[in-house]
């Protein structure tokens, strides 16, 4: 994960403690992003604090897609690493929300995570 931080997660019975309490939160045998995760990223990259419809029509992506991948890369999740459970900051966050430059109406703004995000 280019940048990402992962923590270790001790295992409790087999599953992470942290794992029980957020059993929503995915488990990724892999380290790498899939195609749209990574797209939807790179547009985050390129124009952050823009809206869902606003990055699908900057990067000509479709906007269920952008729509469904950002909340992924919003996530905190578990990688396993062998026996090892590291569990991964999130790729992007959300920020305020303020009226979308393609609808007109009040969305929720996309940002990169940083360390100083909680």
């Amino acid at each position: 994960m280019t940048g990402h931080e992962l923590e270790q997660v001790d295992w409790v019975g087999g599953v992470t403690s942290q794992a029980l309490s957020s059993a929503a939160a995915p488990v990724l045998d892999a380290k790498r992003l899939g195609p749209q995760q990574q797209a939807v990223l790179d547009a985050v990259r390129q124009w952050p604090g823009s809206t869902a419809v606003e990055l699908a029509q900057h990067a000509s992506l479709p906007r269920l897609a952008v729509s469904r991948r950002l909340p992924e890369l919003a996530a905190v999740f578990d990688v396993v690493k062998g026996q090892r459970v590291f569990r991964a900051k999130p790729y992007v966050r959300r920020g305020p929300p303020r009226a979308c430059r393609v609808t007109g109406s009040a969305q929720t703004t996309w940002f990169l995570y940083s360390r100083g995000d909680s």
